[in-house]
């Protein structure tokens, strides 16, 4: 591979170093640890290099003991880098959710471990919002994916 022509852009490196892919399993949990029950958790992800790509399907059962102002993702195949511009998530279909939300995205920037759920509430206005644990009673489905940096 040769070094990019685009203006602007540099390359640090051409040689592909590590490629993988596997399956993870998805957990729901609050910022406390405390897990939601799932009846379906599956996950899959490609490793390319320092960049990972993985999708996930969530159905919950229960939310157990969650509390509080965050609803986060975890059990990441690998840590992402704790950084505004490490990645980003998406959530492609959402069902069931006690708050109406026009859309749900994943907040990949801090906290290596896990993804935030956050959300554009309806009627709320423009602004993107962490989903609390308070919008949701445990029969929610949650399908999508995210990409970041290693």
């Amino acid at each position: 591979q040769t070094d990019t022509s685009a203006t602007g852009a540099a390359a640090t490196s051409t040689t592909l170093d590590h490629y993988e892919e596997g399956t993870w399993t998805p957990v729901v949990c609050d910022i406390a640890g405390n897990v939601a029950t799932c009846s379906t958790a599956d996950g899959s992800f490609t490793r390319i290099g320092n960049r990972v790509f993985i999708g996930f399907n969530i159905q919950l059962s229960s939310i157990g003991s969650m509390t509080g102002s965050y609803v986060l993702i975890t059990g990441l195949p690998f840590n992402h880098l704790a950084t505004a511009d490490n990645g980003t998530g998406t959530i492609d279909y959402f069902t069931n959710f006690d708050t109406s939300y026009s859309g749900l995205t994943l907040d990949t920037s801090s906290t290596a471990s896990f993804l935030w759920l956050t959300g554009t509430p309806v009627g709320g206005g423009a602004a993107q919002v962490y989903v609390p644990v308070s919008a949701i009673s445990g029969n929610e489905r949650i399908k999508g994916g995210a990409q970041y940096h290693i």
